[in-house]
């Protein structure tokens, strides 16, 4: 993805989701609504910024924990550049899905290998996927016979994306002979952009080497490195608890009653259902759900303001510090 088109859809991200915004506050708005952001508790809303803190300083000690079970050592404030960087990308793409990438190549460029990279990010997603299904016969309890229409939908949708990650992880760990003969076919298709046999071979020798590259990765990091692998589970459930408490810490600095239990299940559909391929960064989408999920339960003329510093926390400091980060990390390359 070249300068332009990152720029845009930063842009664009910001856009929608300050539209979204916009139109909830409209919608909600009376004498008070702006009374609520003046009044605001500095000292609750600098704990909500310090919590989310911790998740960008988790996120980070999950990377350099899964690399230390591939045997590379990465320090510390390296793996806090890789997530620092990854946010912004993740920011300006549909799903997120633009982080991914970002923390492979990232990673290849301290000298993990390809297949390696590859089998720490995926590990990651392996281990927020066990986080959600943990947690998910909770969420159907709290939210089983309420979730229906357009909210319903969305949830099934991000529910299917999650299983089918679970279910191809399951057939790169158990069925890997299978995936390299498939890897093999791409020679048809190959041959249409290279026509040399010998660089043919030589690529798909090179794609088979980092998939079993990846495929020793991942079993290492799930079947045979357990203690690493429990520390993983555990630094995920602290990257995900401590930004899922932030909206009822906004609620709390607005002298509003937190929804602490609520909160966590609602920020479970909220993040399943911005995995949909709709926006880039789940802008307008993630703005749209919080305010059906979060609108029964809290006054109406605080909802928008609500939601806006509750994303400023969450989403658009993301993009300000991870712009930070990434331009620092262009000009050192």
């Amino acid at each position: 993805m070249n300068q332009s088109w990152n720029t845009r859809m930063l842009i664009i991200s910001v856009i929608i989701s300050l539209v979204v915004i916009g139109i909830i506050i409209s919608g909600t708005l009376t004498k008070e609504t702006f009374l609520y952001l003046f009044t605001l508790d500095p000292l609750i809303f600098l704990f909500a910024i310090l919590l989310h803190l911790v998740y960008w300083f988790a996120w980070a000690g999950r990377i350099k924990i899964l690399s230390k079970s591939m045997e590379y050592r990465l320090g510390y404030l390296q793996s806090l550049n890789i997530v620092m960087v990854n946010v912004l990308a993740a920011s300006v793409t549909p799903s997120n899905a633009g982080g991914e990438p970002v923390r492979i190549k990232m990673l290849s460029d301290l000298g993990v290998r390809g297949g390696d990279a590859t089998a720490i990010v995926i590990s990651e997603r392996v281990s927020d996927a066990l986080f959600f299904l943990i947690l998910f016969p909770l969420l159907l309890i709290f939210f089983g016979l309420s979730l229906s229409g357009f909210l319903g939908y969305l949830l099934i949708a991000a529910l299917i994306l999650l299983a089918l990650l679970i279910i191809i992880i399951g057939i790169i760990v158990w069925k890997h002979k299978n995936v390299e003969r498939f890897i093999e076919k791409f020679d048809s298709i190959i041959r249409i952009f290279i026509r040399n046999r010998e660089r043919r071979f030589r690529l798909i020798e090179k794609i088979k080497t980092e998939f079993r590259y990846f495929h020793n990765g991942i079993r290492i990091l799930i079947l045979r490195r357990k203690l690493n692998f429990i520390i993983v589970m555990l630094l995920t459930a602290t990257i995900w608890i401590s930004d899922f408490v932030i909206f009822s810490l906004v609620l709390l600095s607005m002298h509003q009653d937190p929804l602490w239990i609520y909160s966590i299940f609602a920020q479970i559909v909220i993040v399943l259902v911005s995995t949909i391929p709709i926006s880039p960064g789940g802008s307008g989408l993630v703005e749209f759900v919080a305010a059906l999920l979060y609108g029964p339960f809290i006054r109406k003329d605080v909802i928008g303001i609500v939601i806006l510093v509750w994303r400023f926390i969450v989403f658009y400091m993301n993009i300000i510090v991870g712009l930070f980060f990434t331009l620092r990390h262009v000009v050192r390359k």
